[in-house]
């Protein structure tokens, strides 16, 4: 799962996270590194030293330049804390297949370069406003963690993201992190679902989805689960004595359970008194992992059912298809999914149908939404793909659509052509040039382009043909 919490002081991270690091001290070559392309502007490369991780929270940046002043505050940055499910935790560390690990932290960077590159955003003045434009930079300091505070195996990585970015201007500015805040759950989603990929690669089986994504392993009971899960236990029950129970009553029973972290003095003693608390279970986590392997070398399949068995590239692909589609409910010549599947990858199958499948069930409830709701929406249905597989469905579709119905405004509502942002268009009888004039809107502030002189295009009665036809080439190559 995915947290995200506001870091308090410079000086209180950086003592945690790189000075007196728990998991740093005993694996050295896992300590903390620099991520972002703003990190990179700024010479920021490699381990991350405890007083330059300090300096650049308090917005003191190695350039000479400084974002904030002495008379106000400067909020240090934003943790965004990827946590394993427990099952994965135990397969890694108490069984000790690193993979495990190697596969998650490559989910984390993938998506935290997604995120750097459509949730970037700060404040400046252009013309005479204030405004939100977006960066596209992020200066980030990752940290690997393999415990909780009750020394139990938790894998867990720390992405500290700096209260900075770079505006257009070339300019260091606060960072506005509302979207961090805002797309968490889709975030965790494509996590998960890069990582489910990889670890299906390994052998390994996915079950017992839960929400957001996020999937145990197969083969891990759940009492052994729950034994190794005593923190989670205490918040539960001290959340239990409290009146409230939203998100910042759990963030509350967390902080007053909370027990000071002390580092690992005996790391392979730890990892012993683990395998020995599972072994009293009754379980050890290398069969699971020998399981693995071996179902690994033979190829059996994957979540599909279909395994190298079937030679025919083009029967895979229906196969497939017709596996999804009636996972999903799609029904047969759904418009939506293309009739050949051509040589798309099983991720791309998977994606066609996710996507479709979005479609139909936000159109159901919303009379618009977004892409990022479609995004969301599509890796919910926990099929074998990923977010670059959905986005690239969807650009596609929408081009699809753009050709065929240029002036009709179809299923995926008024909000497919949003973008990233957060504007609902109504619906109209007009819809369609509303489209043009958001997603224009979008693709302006994206470049940082000052607005236009004249009035946006309005509903009305259209006279002649060069506005439509400067409407449909608008549109279809936005």
């Amino acid at each position: 799962m995915l947290s995200v919490a506001n870091v308090r002081t410079a000086g209180g991270a950086a003592n945690y996270f790189a000075a007196d690091n728990y998991y740093t001290r005993a694996d050295a070559e896992r300590s903390g590194q620099w991520l972002g392309k703003g990190a990179e502007t700024l010479g920021l490369r490699g381990v991350i030293e405890a007083s330059q991780f300090e300096a650049v929270l308090k917005g003191m940046l190695p350039d000479g330049s400084r974002v904030g002043t002495d008379n106000r505050a400067h909020r240090a940055g934003t943790d965004l804390t990827f946590s394993m499910p427990k099952s994965w935790s135990i397969l890694a560390l108490v069984g000790g297949d690193r993979r495990i690990l190697d596969a998650y932290g490559s989910a984390v960077r993938e998506t935290l370069a997604w995120a750097e590159k459509n949730l970037a955003e700060t404040r400046m003045d252009v013309r005479g406003k204030e405004r939100v434009v977006a960066t596209r930079n992020l200066v980030i300091g990752l940290f690997q963690h393999d415990t909780n505070r009750n020394q139990e195996p938790n894998a867990h990585f720390h992405a500290v993201v700096a209260n900075v970015t770079q505006g257009p201007d070339g300019k260091w500015r606060a960072l506005r992190n509302d979207k961090l805040w805002e797309h968490n759950t889709l975030l965790n989603a494509m996590t998960m679902a890069r990582f489910r990929l990889a670890v299906e690669k390994l052998g390994y089986q996915v079950g017992e989805y839960g929400k957001h994504g996020n999937f145990e392993a197969v083969g891990v009971p759940k009492p052994v689960r729950d034994a190794f899960s005593s923190r989670r236990a205490e918040i539960l029950d001290k959340l239990s004595t409290m009146e409230s129970k939203g998100i910042a009553a759990r963030n509350a029973a967390n902080l007053m359970t909370r027990a000071d972290k002390g580092p690992v003095a005996d790391r392979q003693a730890l990892v012993s008194q683990w395998r020995e608390a599972a072994a009293q279970l009754d379980f050890d986590p290398r069969l699971v992992i020998a399981q693995a392997n071996a179902r690994a070398a033979t190829d059996i399949g994957s979540v599909s059912g279909i395994g190298n068995s079937v030679r025919s590239i083009g029967q895979r692909a229906r196969l497939l298809a017709a596996t999804f589609a009636e996972r999903l409910g799609l029904r047969q010549g759904d418009p939506l999914v293309p009739r050949d599947m051509g040589r798309r990858t099983p991720e791309q199958i998977a994606a066609v149908h996710a996507v479709a499948s979005a479609i139909r069930h936000l159109g159901e409830r919303e009379a618009a939404f977004s892409r990022t709701d479609i995004y969301r929406s599509a890796l919910g249905f926990a099929l074998p793909t990923t977010l670059t597989d959905i986005e690239h469905r969807d650009d596609v579709r929408m081009l699809e659509t753009c050709q065929q119905t240029p002036f009709l405004e179809h299923s995926a509502g008024v909000g497919g052509l949003g973008g990233l942002e957060r504007d609902r268009a109504p619906r109209n009888r007009h819809g369609p040039r509303r489209l043009a004039h958001h997603r224009n809107e979008h693709d302006r502030r994206q470049q940082q382009l000052p607005a236009p002189a004249q009035a946006p295009v309005r509903g009305g009665r259209r006279r002649g043909g060069r506005r439509r036809a400067a409407h449909r080439r608008r549109r279809c190559t936005a």
